[in-house]
């Protein structure tokens, strides 16, 4: 009676098969698809019947008639021939065309992209001055790009993102591009990775864009797209990794990806030998031979980085160890630097302090038994004692499994045959070779496999690199041919075999199959309905879009038209004091013999130069306020000295012009928390344009009177300044605030300035919670009252060292400058040994941690640190240095002196690791404040 259950309920089961399977089957038999197709290296090459076809495309839709059946009729033509012959219902399918891109004519995408298209920026392979991943090293290039092209968007954005000098040249054609690149025309040039051939000589910098590529279909052929869609689910389904592995057979060159990095460089300066670990009696991956010395893959590894040129004066040290256990305290010690192989977990290796390299072999895993197979058969598991890897591999995907060691894997068969434990583990290497000798045991591939890779230090970032990087070099084919040459045996459990023994498993697998497809066809009624909703919400979107495109060009167009009214007003201002510097500086050379008028011609040159950094400045605050990355640095200070010092800064400009300049201060919490840079600047604009603005002879008049505050511990200091200068017009006041301008240029007022002060004002009056009142008449002068809250501080502030102290702390002490610039290296050093400092130079970060590394233990008192070099900047360097071994150079003091001097520079200085902050042009003061500061505190 069971028996016929059994049999109705197969046969039941075929009649359902056959009802929805063989009649799709039918449906699409001899199905001809006619597939647009046009010339592109590495998409779809082979442009004629009788031509052989290739390329990434190609090789995809060809598995995807795998699934559906089509026969494609290629219909050959140039891409926008392709779409006007799609509009006309001549062609069904088009491939690899990118989301984003404007499309002429309608058509349907399938569900998922078939790949990524980077847009890159190449440089030569031998061209050893641009580092990948380093933006810096492409300061003052050629950068070449095709005119009006994605990829001229794509560099358009970067360089907005990333603003530093550099030419851009555009081309027309990618024949005159690649022409200019091989005649040095230009240092780099901007592509998409799909357009670059392998084996070219070229490597990609950096990645500056993506796009997905779909294939498309006409938009009257919703059955193909829906066999396409399902294929394609299929396709991933049994294959996950087959588009992965045909983008890497077309698209990616290897000689992109195995230069020599900035950390490598680092670490190779450091050290000459490089002692790696490895584990005995574990072929075909490391071993040990008759002769004493490494076998397996590692040999292989280890001779293909001892070929490369780079690492000629790097000696590699192979230690064996017959246990991990050992040569993973070995490593936690220092006595070696890398171990393998060890188990390609990122988590493992964490709980161990760490870093795993990329997996070098992905081994599949055997589970051999006794018996049939049950959900039993992994409670107990023997295993090798050795065999680290697989036992940190059980310790994740079997968790409820109790581990029995075994002295060898001979014990292990031992101990499953005779029931001591239910199964044992073996990479497939030597499961093949156990089976064949021991009858009635069985054995089941697991799904996951156990991924090997080397392991090294935490800190030991660099390291990292340099191994990943010997992985990249061997790639995958010749990975592969080693691990098959070290294998002495052949495993023979095949398909059938499974199937044989498993008929349960093969019919769920059956019924499985069944549920994906029912599962598949209902999806795929619920993604059209999905789909048409998104077609409206995009449609709809796309109409928004359009208004929000229209008014933020007539904003656009009015930021322009301000702007250039800016260049026309700045064109004198900056010229003047350039005439005086460039006019000076000839006086200088034609008045050598007269000592007092060098002097007078040095002090103007100083001035006009002054005034120069100063107009920079503004412009670069006011461009760093409209991107709202201004920022207050509130400390303790005492307020009354912040307004001597606007007193001595601008005290000289009244004498000059003959004003009386009068200062009342009605201040009972002379101590309190505030920005001092941005009072300061507040201060100086309105007190500097007082002074500007009013005839020699008038009145300057400052007023700072504490108010209540509305919050305990609180007060508002009122802030009036009051002038009898020129004045301005009612007209006018509503744009005193506004960026660029001025109610008369420099030429009209005699007055040179660049109309951004006040508005710098105002956005720093705000960023305090304050507010700022102007008043104005032409002839009568200006009032300024600003009102701004403060928090009172609770304890008085320290009084500033004095200058025997100074002396002191600074005299005596041995500084390391770097500093890439040749001319601002000269200067700092006369500077700094004016001081009394012995001063040692590098000319960028690399150089400095070598030179640090290499010199004794006390030899520096402190770094004084540049940002912006080449090969490795200030940053970079100094991240660098703290992770040092010796602890004592890992914590000198550094000390930026940059010309990044805003608050985000600052802020990026010390979350890399430096202890102070100084500009340039040096300020003698600021300089030496710093270094108390921060030498003061060790």
């Amino acid at each position: 009676m069971n028996h016929i259950k059994r049999f109705s309920l197969l046969l039941s089961l075929l009649i359902f098969i056959y009802i929805f399977c063989p009649i799709q089957a039918l449906a699409i038999e001899k199905n001809v698809v006619r597939l647009g197709y046009y010339d592109r290296p590495g998409f779809m090459e082979g442009m004629k019947d009788d031509e052989r076809k290739s390329g990434f495309v190609y090789d995809y839709l060809s598995r995807i008639s795998d699934y559906t059946g089509w026969n494609y009729d290629y219909i050959y033509a140039d891409l926008p021939e392709l779409y006007d012959m799609m509009s006309r219902g001549e062609v069904d399918i088009i491939a690899g065309i990118p989301e984003n891109e404007t499309l002429p004519v309608q058509m349907e995408f399938a569900n998922q992209s078939i790949g990524p298209e980077n847009c890159n920026i190449y440089k030569l392979q031998n061209d050893d001055s641009i580092k990948p991943g380093y933006v810096a090293s492409l300061i003052d290039k050629r950068i070449g790009v095709l005119n009006d092209s994605h990829e001229q968007d794509y560099l358009n954005a970067f360089l907005e993102e990333n603003t530093f000098s550099c030419e851009v040249v555009t081309f027309d054609s990618s024949e005159e591009l690649d022409a200019a690149m091989n005649n040095r025309e230009i240092d780099v040039f901007v592509a998409m990775d799909t357009n670059i051939s392998k084996g070219s000589g070229l490597i990609s910098c950096l990645t500056i864009g993506e796009d997905d590529f779909y294939v498309c279909v006409s938009p009257n052929k919703r059955t193909i797209l829906r066999e396409l869609n399902e294929a394609d689910t299929q396709l991933r389904s049994e294959d996950p990794h087959f588009l992965e592995q045909l983008y890497i057979s077309y698209f990616q060159d290897e000689a992109a990806s195995v230069s020599q990095s900035i950390k490598e460089e680092i670490w190779l300066k450091v050290h000459s030998t490089l002692r790696i670990g490895y584990l005995t009696d574990y072929l075909p991956f490391s071993d040990i031979d008759e002769t004493g010395e490494v076998t397996g893959l590692l040999k292989d590894y280890i001779d293909t980085l001892e070929n490369q040129p780079e690492l000629s004066e790097l000696t590699i040290e192979a230690v064996p160890y017959e246990n991990l256990e050992q040569g993973y305290a070995d490593l936690q010690s220092g006595n070696i630097l890398a171990l393998f192989p060890t188990y390609a977990d990122s988590w493992y290796a964490e709980g161990l302090d760490l870093r795993n390299s990329m997996t070098i072999f992905s081994q599949t895993v055997d589970l051999i038994f006794k018996g049939s197979y049950s959900d039993s058969i992994t409670s107990t598991i023997a295993l090798n004692a050795d065999a680290s890897p697989l036992g940190a591999y059980i310790r994740q995907y079997l968790p409820n499994s109790e581990i029995i060691e075994f002295e060898t894997w001979e014990d292990c068969i031992y101990a499953v045959k005779n029931g001591q434990a239910s199964s044992t583990l073996m990479n497939r290497y030597k499961s093949s070779g156990y089976l064949q000798g021991n009858r009635g045991l069985r054995s089941t591939g697991l799904s996951s496999s156990c991924g090997l890779a080397f392991s090294v230090r935490s800190n030991d970032v660099e390291l990292l690199s340099l191994l990943n990087r010997g992985i990249r070099l061997m790639g995958t084919d010749k990975i592969d041919s080693s691990v098959n040459r070290y294998v002495y045996f052949v495993f023979d459990y095949s398909l059938s075999n499974f199937l044989a023994s498993n008929i349960e498993t093969a019919i769920a697998g059956a019924g499985l199959i069944l549920a994906v497809l029912i599962s598949a066809f209902m999806f795929y009624i619920y993604t059209t309905k999905k789909n048409q909703h998104r077609m409206q919400k995009a449609q709809d979107a796309l109409n928004k879009t359009k208004n929000q495109l229209t008014d933020a060009l007539a904003r656009a167009d009015f930021a322009n038209q301000s702007k250039t009214k800016f260049l026309f007003n700045m064109s004198h201002d900056i010229r003047t004091p350039m005439n005086a510097i460039l006019g000076f500086a000839d006086l200088l050379e034609k008045h050598d013999d007269d000592p007092k008028k060098r002097r007078q011609y040095i002090k103007n040159i100083k001035t006009a130069g002054g005034y120069l950094l100063d107009l920079i400045n503004e412009v670069l605050e006011m461009a760093r306020i409209e991107s709202g990355k201004a920022n207050l640095n509130e400390e303790q200070g005492n307020y009354l000295d912040m307004l001597d010092s606007v007193e001595v800064v601008l005290g000289n400009d009244c004498k000059k012009k003959n004003q009386t300049f009068t200062k009342k201060v009605n201040i009972t919490h002379a101590d309190m928390f505030f920005d001092f840079t941005k009072e300061r600047t507040i201060f100086l604009n309105v007190i500097g344009n007082a002074i500007k603005y009013t005839p020699s002879g008038g009145n300057i008049d400052v007023c700072v009177t504490e108010l209540p505050g509305k919050q305990k511990d609180s007060i508002i200091l009122e802030s009036v300044i009051r002038d009898n200068g020129i004045g301005m017009t009612e007209d006018f006041l509503p744009h005193i605030f506004d960026s660029f301008s001025r109610e008369k240029t420099a030429t009209e007022s005699k007055v040179i300035g660049t109309g951004l002060g006040m508005g710098i004002v105002k956005s720093y009056v705000e960023l305090m919670g304050g507010e700022i009142l102007v008043e104005s008449q032409p002839g009568k002068g200006t009032t300024i009252t600003t009102r701004i809250p403060h928090r009172i501080a609770k304890e008085h502030v320290k009084s500033k060292p004095s200058e025997q102290l100074i002396t002191e702390i600074i005299r005596g002490k041995h500084v390391l400058l770097a500093e890439d610039n040749e001319l601002n290296r000269e200067i700092a050093v006369e500077i700094l040994q004016d001081m009394g400092l012995t001063v040692s130079t590098a000319c960028d970060g690399v150089e400095c941690v070598a030179v640090l590394s290499s010199e004794p233990v006390g030899t520096f008192d402190f770094i004084l640190m540049d940002i912006q070099m080449p090969n490795m900047d200030g940053l970079k360097a100094t991240e660098t240095i703290r992770r040092l071994d010796d602890r004592t150079k890992a914590n000198i003091p550094i000390i930026a002196m940059t010309a990044n001097v805003f608050d985000t520079d600052k802020k990026s200085a010390f979350e890399a690791g430096m202890n102070g902050f100084t500009g340039k042009p040096i300020q003698l003061n600021e300089l030496m404040s710093e270094l108390v500061r921060v030498l003061s505190e060790r």
